[in-house]
């Protein structure tokens, strides 16, 4: 049974800076074992910056990597057990399937035995035995893929890094083999780091998502916390798709509940411990807005909030229809319903928005 080496990684204030230029700044998070985690953030954030510091191309100016229990500063990328996958799968075109696999063991010196047994439980893993002898232009893009995949966790690495390693395959296999990805790396029990730009990719294949900008860390926890509860305006545009009000808390009602006025006279009821008068901006994702018929308008139960609103545009979108809408105060908001929620809409184009206080995120 193939069986990667599961260890811990661990970032301790690390900075990184070229000459005046800070290319990452006083980061620290850690790996669990057998833990996916996913770094996340847009073009020059420093993500792969920290990918290439962990992999031992770059070394950082100060701070502390550890990895398998040991710093790993001053150690060369051969010294530190990693495995890695790039964005262009880099495979020896001349090589079998299986001597690409083979060729890290090989430069090891692992005996041919041994050597044997490990490829061959490999591509097994990544259901390519059967490709053994093919070259890689032989091969899918997908498949590629998998054969680096496997290249890489055959030396049974402490850490495997992943740069971008779906980007080069079309939207549909990219979504098939985000599954896959997922599997095997859970499946031999690897602890990982999957550098990406991509929003979805990152959600569906991190245990956890770290979120970059500027070379600093603005948030990191799992998926659904980072996506639910955003705790900057960088990440909640960043992650998916927000709407947002702007206004200041206004009254407060006890424990978290509070009252926020924004512009037009209207209120919107939030979870907050923030103080009265403090400006705030309300982040709420499209999924948590209903939009009903305007004669529902007057029905409000406790704890959500209804507001009347203006369609000023419907964009079909198949499985889902988005409405722009504003509100009296002319704020805008970004809403997806569901093709057979669909709601009634009058001649003035008036309808009603419902949301729930707890789905709010002041920020």
């Amino acid at each position: 049974m193939f069986e990667a080496v599961p260890q811990i990684l661990s970032l301790q204030n690390v900075h990184k800076s070229y000459g005046a230029v800070a290319g990452v700044t006083d980061i620290s998070f850690s790996v669990s074992s057998g833990e996916i985690v996913s770094l996340l953030g847009p073009s020059g954030c420093g993500k792969t910056t920290t990918l290439r510091m962990i992999a031992g191309f770059e070394q950082p100016s100060s701070g502390n990597i550890e990895i398998a229990g040991r710093s790993a500063v001053g150690l060369k990328p051969y010294e530190r057990n990693v495995g890695l996958v790039f964005q262009h799968f880099a495979l020896f075109p001349h090589m079998t399937i299986y001597d690409n696999v083979a060729y890290g063991l090989k430069y090891r010196g692992v005996p041919v035995a041994e050597r044997e047994g490990r490829v061959t439980d490999a591509l097994k893993l990544v259901q390519l035995e059967a490709f053994k002898a093919r070259k890689p232009a032989q091969l899918s893009g997908g498949q590629q893929q998998r054969v680096a995949l496997a290249r890489a966790l055959v030396t049974q690495p402490s850490i495997m890094l992943l740069d971008e390693p779906l980007s080069a395959l079309d939207a549909k296999l990219r979504q098939t083999l985000q599954v896959e990805l997922r599997q095997i790396l859970k499946s031999v029990n690897c602890s990982t780091i999957i550098v990406t730009h991509d929003q979805e990719e990152a959600m569906s294949l991190g245990d956890r998502l770290i979120v970059m900008n500027k070379g600093r860390i603005e948030q990191d926890g799992t998926p659904s916390e980072v996506y639910r509860r955003p705790s900057t305006e960088f990440v909640a545009d960043f992650i998916g798709r927000a709407s947002w009000l702007q206004g200041v808390i206004a009254e407060k009602h006890g424990g978290d509940r509070a009252t926020v006025a924004i512009a037009g006279g209207e209120t919107v009821k939030v979870r907050s411990d923030k103080p009265l008068n403090e400006a705030v901006k309300l982040c709420i994702r499209p999924e948590h807005i209903k939009v009903v018929a305007a004669e529902q308008a007057q029905a409000r139960e406790a704890d959500e909030n209804l507001l009347k609103a203006t369609v000023e545009n419907v964009l079909y979108l198949g499985s889902t229809t988005q409405y722009s809408l504003a509100l009296s105060s002319q704020n805008k908001l970004v809403v997806d319903v569901m093709g057979t929620e669909l709601p009634a809409v009058d001649s003035s184009g008036s309808v009603a928005i419902r949301f729930k206080a707890a789905d709010v995120t002041v920020l």
